[in-house]
């Protein structure tokens, strides 16, 4: 949320990777090592360097930091995983094809998105997640469990085991959270959801929805989840 400044003031404590909720939206994009340079003067800032991560071999990610203190993955895909279909970008910036959710507990997280959306965790890995332990102050070698949460072989939400220093976000009643706020999914039949609605599926129209019903709930972490019908 910004002051008439343009200024990010409202929540001045508000650090990224350290508070339950969205984490970061992951795009897949082209040559991940000519980002940095890319990015000079761009308003974006480069929280984490490209670099290969232990035991997966299947992308090379960077980190950064929007305006809104929003955190983007950048990442290049070269290989699918053993469960996972990973898109190769087909221009320099693609699309965003998954999304980390940070939560205080990684099993009931998993279970909401399996019991109410139908989604199915799949594989759970364990490695120094550099994201987490630099904003936590936690050793290099401190390590991570995430669980991949899909639809088939398609990724839709990483869920990442948060510390016991990690919060709930704060945000103002009625306004988005700081950072990343919100998360827009498509689903098949709203009807099929079993949640609870703050927003009721309406049908709406203009850009992305096109008279197709969309409705808000909250994910077991607090999350802001929109969910989209387009069956």
């Amino acid at each position: 949320m910004l002051d008439p400044a343009g200024r990010t003031a409202r929540y001045p404590e508000f650090k990224p990777t350290t508070t339950f909720g969205w984490g970061a939206y992951e795009f897949t994009v082209e040559d991940v090592f000519g980002w940095p340079e890319r990015l000079q003067g761009s308003g974006f800032t480069i929280v984490g360097e490209p670099r290969e991560l232990p035991g997966m071999d299947a992308f090379i990610p960077m980190q950064v930091l929007g305006t809104g203190r929003e955190m983007v993955y950048l990442n290049q895909v070269f290989n699918d995983m053993a469960n996972v279909d990973l898109p190769r970008a087909q221009s320099i910036t693609d699309r965003i094809f998954i999304v980390i959710l940070g939560t205080p507990s990684r099993a009931e997280s998993c279970r909401w998105y399996q019991e109410r959306l139908g989604l199915e965790p799949v594989d759970t890995f364990e490695l120094p997640y550099a994201m987490i332990n630099d904003a936590f102050g936690l050793p290099a070698d401190h390590i991570t469990a995430l669980t991949m949460v899909q639809a088939g072989r398609l990724p839709i939400v990483e869920v990442d085991d948060y510390p016991a220093q990690a919060r709930p976000r704060a945000r103002h009643a009625g306004m988005l959270p700081p950072g990343n706020a919100l998360v827009s999914l498509a689903m098949r039949d709203l009807d099929a959801c079993k949640v609870d609605w703050i927003v009721p599926p309406v049908a709406r129209e203009g850009a992305l929805y096109e008279g197709r019903r969309a409705g808000t709930c909250l994910g077991y972490a607090g999350e802001l989840i929109e969910l989209v019908e387009v069956g």
